[in-house]
């Protein structure tokens, strides 16, 4: 149910998830690529990619502020 409430929110809104845990970490609990996922403390940001940033096709994968792609299955 939180989940639920969780990607509806994001449809409405921008929302990011910040934690002190790593960013992959924080990932895999919430697995919602709607959401910003900042780990660290914020030192390390990955977010939803756009239908504008991938060639107006929606993919099930989020862009981080390394550089690092991750294809969800």
């Amino acid at each position: 149910q939180m989940r639920a409430a969780v990607r509806h929110v994001a449809s409405l809104f921008p929302t990011a998830i910040i934690s002190g845990r790593s960013r992959d970490k924080v990932f895999d609990f919430v697995k919602l690529t709607e959401l910003y996922y900042a780990g660290s403390h914020g030192m390390d940001i990955m977010g939803p990619i756009r239908k504008s940033e991938s060639n107006g096709h929606h993919v099930e994968c989020v862009r981080s502020t390394d550089s690092e792609v991750k294809q969800l299955s």
